[in-house]
């Protein structure tokens, strides 16, 4: 039976010169043509929609860019992806309705082009590993805390992943007797952009974003310096729990929230704290690409998921 032309780029067969990554976030949707070097070369932005076909909102903006017609595509979904059936099993920031469209072969049919699925932490850890802040590391973990909390590793500079993507930190529990109460009990619930509506209603701080929550904060607030610390030591832990479990030489953390200094800095200073208690060394450093990990990911995929071309 002959390779398709997706079979041969995922096994190494043939190697793209460039690439289209599409990272579909949940407030905006962006692509770019990506060269090999991890260079983007042309972009289109539109905000995410919260209705109709996200097939036909990658066909419009892939149209606008006007690339070559093989140039294959890579597309960075927020959710569970399956790696071996090649779609989305769970994408709970998406309208319901996108995670049938969100599969290798209705998009290829669509689009006329060759089409991978990944998991967007996972696109964004190749990003930061090969053209990031992680070019001079082995094994990596990205971490990204933002609207929601996820996670991708990069072990000798291939994706760890099995059948499925992994490394869902997010949706791991850190409050066990919240959950035998069957209150919100997990990384993301605990200190992600989306679970600061919540906490802070319970903290009486009046603010619905974190970045109203970080403004407040600096203004010396101690209410929300108080909130502010407690998804500190979440963040802290979410690390730490990655730490055990991947033996990272180097974690990376990026998103919208895990950017910013008034909580890199204290989970830096609480690290450090626990870190006579670590059985390794692991440093902790800002993330390079900023909201560009996904897309500069696509340029080095196909390279972090064969092992013959590290």
């Amino acid at each position: 039976m002959a390779t398709s032309v997706r079979q041969q780029i995922a096994i190494g067969a043939i190697r793209p010169h460039s690439v289209i990554a599409v990272d579909i976030g949940g407030t905006n949707l962006r692509m770019a043509i990506v060269g090999t070097d991890g260079t983007l070369l042309g972009r289109h932005k539109i905000p995410t929609p919260s209705q109709g076909s996200i097939t036909e909102a990658i066909a419009g903006l892939i149209a606008e860019l006007e690339p070559d017609p093989e140039l294959p595509v890579v597309v960075a979904v927020p959710g569970l992806v399956d790696y071996e059936q090649r779609r989305t099993l769970w994408a709970p920031h998406l309208p319901l309705g996108w995670v049938d469209e969100l599969a290798e072969d209705p998009l290829t049919a669509r689009l006329s082009r060759p089409v991978s699925i990944a998991n967007d932490a996972d696109l964004a850890a190749v990003g930061e590993t090969y053209f990031g802040a992680g070019t001079n590391a082995a094994d990596v973990v990205f971490l990204t805390v933002s609207t929601g909390i996820g996670a991708g590793v990069l072990l000798n500079r291939r994706l760890v992943r099995g059948r499925r993507s992994v490394a869902e930190i997010g949706h791991t529990i850190i409050d066990r007797h919240a959950f035998s109460k069957g209150e919100p009990a997990t990384l993301e619930e605990l200190a992600s952009g989306s679970s600061v509506p919540r906490l802070a209603h319970i903290a009486a701080v009046p603010v619905h974003t974190g970045e109203e929550l970080e403004a407040l904060e600096r203004c010396g607030n101690e209410r929300a310096t108080a909130l502010w610390m407690e998804m500190v030591e979440n963040v802290t832990i979410g690390i730490i729990n990655l730490a055990w479990c991947f033996g990272p030489e180097l974690i990376i953390v990026g998103g919208g929230i895990g950017r910013e200094r008034a909580l890199l800095d204290p989970v830096r200073e609480r690290l450090a704290e626990v870190a006579p208690h670590l059985a390794m060394e692991t440093s902790l450093v800002e993330a390079e690409l900023a909201d560009d990990a996904g897309l500069v990911g696509g340029a080095a995929w196909y390279r972090a998921n064969d092992v013959r071309a590290r």
